[in-house]
């Protein structure tokens, strides 16, 4: 049986129709677009959804202290040259700092083997000598690219937590201490020169290579392809009884489309809809590849063959179906207000309602929950989903 799926389009059909319900003209595409994808940014920050709960794993690095080095700091065969004798630089260097007469530097670029140019800021300042000890290791480490939020790194050779602590703390303790060991500390910051991206930085510096698990909350999957857009469902399609192949004529097929859902019709002339429509798919199967604009390949097969039909591709919501109702009643209450309905506070108080279910809903596990400490526990009752909340 397959999961349900609720798809862009499906929203944009039903928020089209709540606006012509209620008197508007058709002509609400570019509106509800925007309407869907702020909502769409709102929504992880509603609740800490069990959906949206990723595992996550970085690679704690050993450092790295074979040779000694040089640095000249302007004038040389590159600005900023730090060169390397009696070793070679690791091919994890472009991402690490290096430690230099107790001074911390980040790398910038990796030139050769054994040369790397270092940031314009955290550098040195002037020249050091030839034969100069160092350290090169990692204080940060790159989040995943969804990263929102999470409670910890787990570090797997001790099984704790670490501290967390603040960005400026964890400057002074990087430039204050230098040791190696377990990861005591960490803390959350941009990474410099890569827009939109988190860095875990840590301290003390790993003394071995090994994992770091953590469990964290992601953004959803970004949505983008609206099933309504002629590019969405140009020509027709040819499918296979026991083919994951798609056979289009016409059709403009992309690899951007991988990851989209792709709706088979039984019409050669009506677009398929979701199962809130009048014209509901009758197959629907995830692109996992796209060879050319004319032929793609689904996640499985499909069950029955149909030559020149049409067909949508649009992008799934990436939404635990108990909360899409709730998802809607958000894009109603900013359509509402949006539009400055007379009764727009009701589409306020039906959300709040919504969002009340829908949290009971997401409960997972049915067990008696107890505030205070011990197995199982929450220090504080609130963070117990409410559904399980035990008051004594």
């Amino acid at each position: 049986m397959n999961p349900q799926i609720h798809t862009y389009s499906d929203v944009i059909e039903a928020l089209d129709g709540w606006l012509q319900a209620r008197g508007s003209s058709a002509a609400n595409a570019v509106l509800i677009r925007r309407i869907v994808q702020a909502a769409y940014e709102e929504f992880p920050s509603i609740h800490d959804w069990t959906s949206l709960q990723a595992n996550g794993r970085i690679m704690l690095q050993e450092p790295y202290t074979t040779g000694t080095v040089e640095y000249d700091h302007t004038g040389g065969t590159y600005e900023r040259q730090l060169t390397l004798t009696d070793g070679t630089w690791p091919d994890w260097a472009v991402n690490a700092a290096v430690r230099i007469n107790d001074i911390v530097c980040d790398v910038a670029e990796c030139k050769s083997s054994t040369v790397v140019t270092l940031d314009a800021t955290m550098n040195p300042g002037a020249d050091i000598a030839a034969g100069t000890t160092f350290k090169l290791y990692k204080r940060w480490y790159a989040l995943p690219n969804d990263f929102v939020s999470f409670w910890g790194p787990l570090e797997s050779s001790t099984c704790a937590f670490g501290t967390y602590i603040s960005p400026s703390e964890m400057l002074w303790r990087d430039s204050t201490y230098n040791t190696t060991g377990d990861p005591r500390y960490y803390t959350i910051m941009p990474l410099q020169d890569a827009y939109g991206t988190l860095g875990l930085y840590l301290t003390y510096d790993s003394d071995a290579t090994n994992p770091m698990n953590f469990i964290y909350k992601r953004r959803p999957r970004s949505i983008r392809y609206t099933g309504h857009d002629a590019a969405d469902y140009a020509g027709t399609i040819l499918v296979t009884a026991g083919s994951a192949s798609v056979t289009g004529t016409t059709t403009s097929f992309s690899d951007n489309h991988v990851g989209s859902i792709l709706r088979v019709s039984s019409s050669a002339t009506t677009r398929p809809t979701g199962v809130e429509g009048l014209q509901v798919f009758e197959e629907q199967r995830s692109i996992v590849s796209v060879s050319s604009p004319t032929l793609l390949t689904l996640d499985s097969t499909i069950q029955t063959s149909r030559s020149g039909v049409k067909y949508t591709i649009s992008d799934p919501m990436d939404i635990e179906v108990g909360a899409y109702q709730l998802f809607l009643a958000l894009c109603k209450k900013h359509l509402a207000f949006e539009k400055d309905v007379k009764n727009k506070i009701e589409y306020e108080q039906a959300y709040r309602i919504t969002l009340d279910a829908a949290k009971c809903g997401d409960t997972r596990v049915s067990q008696r929950r107890v505030c205070g400490y011990g197995t199982p526990s929450y220090a504080r009752l609130a963070d117990s989903p409410k559904s399980q909340r035990v008051y004594e």
